[in-house]
């Protein structure tokens, strides 16, 4: 368990990928990145130009942009002031004229108010997508969270913890959308993907393994898909390594880490609520990037987030804290000469 750990593969793994088969779970389909899975997801629930999508007001900028690039209108939800969740106010939502709510599941967790959500969305008949994108691996009543309702889906981006470079799995399409989105004539040149396999994984060259053309919409490439199917088939191994480092940071930081939980799966980011805006990590974590994450305005027709007190923190745990720790004393050591 000890060592570097660059990513979600070990050394004895890196060989076999190219022997990888291009398969995904029955009814799910490998795309490009999780922006071109939201926009599939909202055109699979046939909305139109100027509907109105509930997502939180802190989120992802390419939601948004997903969202604005079908010519719908994002429709930003309240956020909770402990946990940063999209709030899920009934009165809020009823008044909001939505016609469909995207669902993220933050920090490795289903939604705290899932269940209700759910039944309103039910009652409604509006359509409910699930963006698990930071939560791989989170199940609802026995099955896969992003098959429930209308959908949903998880993400590979090289952010991820579960990562595969860039890509994401999602479900929910029509059978016609899932035929063309399939890999038999699927050519595309992936560079931040074989970056990443040649550099991270050990691979040399793997952009030998297909010919090189433009990009081609929506489909995910045969080394995207590859590198998922690793990555998935891998995933306990992953989970081990990041409950371990997380409890570790957690542990550092006090207990100020956001969502310690016994159910968490594959967090994103480990996040930190503090107080102050010129605050720093405590030097046992001089190594691990780390960033500040500004407020900003959500929509004119709700409040501002600049009046509330404290900061986010978000933590990259792609390395380990055994790397953290030694390329802590190293610098120490070599300071001392």
């Amino acid at each position: 368990m000890g060592g570097v750990f660059l990513g979600p593969l070990s050394p004895e793994d890196k060989q076999p990928i190219a022997q990888e088969n291009l398969t995904a779970p029955p009814g799910h389909v490998f795309v490009i990145s999780g922006t071109m899975a939201v926009r599939l997801l909202l055109r699979a629930v046939g909305l139109q130009p100027g509907a109105r999508v509930a997502i939180p007001a802190l989120i992802c900028p390419s939601v948004v942009w997903a969202i604005r690039a079908e010519k719908m209108v994002p429709a930003f939800m309240d956020i909770d002031g402990d946990g940063f969740w999209m709030l899920f106010d009934p009165v809020r939502f009823e008044c909001s004229s939505l016609n469909a709510i995207l669902l993220p599941h933050m920090y490795g967790l289903l939604h705290p108010q899932t269940a209700e959500v759910m039944a309103f969305a039910k009652d409604r008949g509006l359509p409910l997508l699930h963006d698990a994108a930071q939560s791989y691996g989170l199940v609802w009543q026995g099955k896969s969270l992003i098959t429930c309702n209308q959908g949903g889906f998880v993400s590979f981006g090289a952010g991820k913890s579960t990562t595969a470079a860039s890509g994401a799995l999602v479900y929910g399409l029509p059978e016609a959308m899932v035929k063309k989105l399939k890999l038999e004539h699927c050519l595309r040149y992936n560079l931040q993907a074989s970056h990443f396999l040649a550099e991270r994984m050990g691979i040399p060259k793997p952009w030998r393994w297909y010919h090189r053309h433009p990009p081609s919409g929506a489909r995910a490439s045969r080394l995207q898909v590859r590198a998922a199917n690793l990555v998935l088939r891998r995933f306990a191994d992953i989970e081990t390594h990041r409950r371990m480092h997380w409890h570790h940071l957690d542990a550092i930081l006090k207990g100020d880490v956001f969502g310690l939980s016994k159910n968490r799966v594959s967090a994103y980011k480990y996040v930190v609520h503090r107080p102050s805006h010129s605050w720093s990590p405590p030097p046992e974590l001089a190594a691990v990037p780390w960033r500040r994450v500004e407020k900003y305005v959500a929509s004119p027709d709700l409040p501002h987030y600049d009046t509330w007190m404290g900061y986010l923190y978000e933590f990259s745990t792609e390395r380990s804290l055994e790397f953290f720790s030694e390329h802590l004393k190293n610098g120490q050591e070599r300071g001392k000469r």
